[in-house]
């Protein structure tokens, strides 16, 4: 018997600006999905520092409204 996720309503998601560079749980929040399910995604990614992956939003909502298409 699978688990139930419980989803955030729409207004608890967090909303950020195109130029923001976000964690992975960040990414994983503001699209309402696990954060396994991101790093399966193949999106855009940037390393800053130590080896520390993240992701500017706007190339992810670009990669994501492309897909969808």
């Amino acid at each position: 018997m699978s688990k139930r996720v419980k989803i955030p309503p729409f207004e608890e998601v967090p909303h950020y600006p195109r130029d923001a560079f976000l964690t992975i749980e960040e990414v994983a929040k503001a699209l309402r999905v696990s954060v396994k399910t991101v790093s399966r995604m193949d999106l855009p990614t940037v390393y800053i520092g130590k080896q520390t992956p993240r992701y500017n939003w706007g190339q992810v909502f670009d990669v994501l409204l492309e897909r969808a298409a």
